[in-house]
C-alpha cells in the first residue's frame, strides 16, 4: 500500500471533523466568505464559465479573533458532473476542510495537497496571449487613451505586461478597457441626445415666438 493510500484510509470526512471541532470548542466558529466570478476563463476547457472562490476561517474561540486558521479553494461549474450543479457547495466544503486541517483536524489535504496542487497547477497553467490578441489589446489601449480614460502610466503598465501576458491577464485587461470605453460611449450618446432635445426645444420656442409676432 502506498503512502497516499494509507493517508486516504485514515482520512476523516469534512463533516466528521466539523463535529470534532464543535465538540472540542464550544465557543468556536467556522465562517466562509464566497466570491463568484461569472466571466471566468477556464484555460483547460477554453471556455468561459462561473468560478466559485471560498475563503474559510476557523476560530477555536470566537472571542479571540486574532487566533484564526484559514483555508482556500476554488471550483468551476464546467469541471465534472458534480460541479455542474454543486460547484459552490463542493468549493465551500474543500475550503472548510483545509482550514480545519490548519487548525489540527487533519484530513488528506495537509499530507498530499502539495503534490496534487502542483500537478493541477501544471495542467491549468494558462497559455500565453496570441499576437492577434495583443494587437486587439493595443487597439483598445489607444482608444481608451485617446478618450482620456486611462493615464500614461496605466498605458505603460499594460505595455510592460504584454511580453508575458497569459490568457487570463489578457481577458481581464480587455474586460476592463471594454467597460471603460462602452461607458464613455454611452455617456457620449446621452450628451448628444440631450443636446438634440435642447436644440428641438429651442426651435419650437423660436417658432412660437415668430407666430406670436405675426
Amino acid at each position: 500500500m502506498s503512502k497516499k493510500d494509507e493517508i486516504l484510509n485514515k482520512y476523516k470526512m469534512v463533516h466528521e471533523r466539523i463535529v470534532d471541532f464543535n465538540n472540542d470548542h464550544k465557543n468556536g466558529s467556522i465562517r466562509t466568505e464566497i466570491t463568484i466570478d461569472k466571466e471566468w476563463y477556464n484555460s483547460i476547457t477554453k471556455k468561459q464559465c462561473t468560478c466559485f472562490m471560498v475563503e474559510a476561517k476557523v476560530y477555536p474561540d470566537a472571542d479571540q479573533q486574532d487566533r484564526v486558521f484559514t483555508g482556500h479553494a476554488y471550483e468551476t461549474d464546467d469541471d465534472g458532473f458534480i460541479n455542474r450543479k454543486n460547484a459552490l457547495e463542493n468549493c465551500e466544503t474543500s475550503a472548510v476542510g483545509r482550514a480545519l486541517s490548519m487548525a489540527g483536524y487533519i484530513g488528506q489535504e495537509m499530507s498530499i495537497a502539495t503534490e496534487d496542487v502542483i500537478d493541477q497547477a501544471k495542467k491549468e497553467s494558462p497559455a500565453r496571449a496570441t499576437n492577434k490578441q495583443i494587437e486587439h489589446l493595443t487597439k483598445l489601449q489607444r482608444e481608451a487613451q485617446d478618450r482620456g480614460l486611462i493615464t500614461l502610466n496605466q498605458f505603460k503598465q499594460l505595455d510592460s505586461r504584454k511580453a508575458t501576458m497569459d490568457l487570463i491577464g489578457y481577458s481581464d485587461a480587455v474586460k476592463w478597457l471594454d467597460e471603460l470605453i462602452v461607458e464613455d460611449k454611452n455617456l457620449e450618446r446621452s450628451e448628444k441626445k440631450f443636446d438634440l432635445e435642447m436644440e428641438v426645444r429651442k426651435q419650437l420656442i423660436d417658432e412660437d415666438t415668430e407666430d406670436g409676432n405675426k
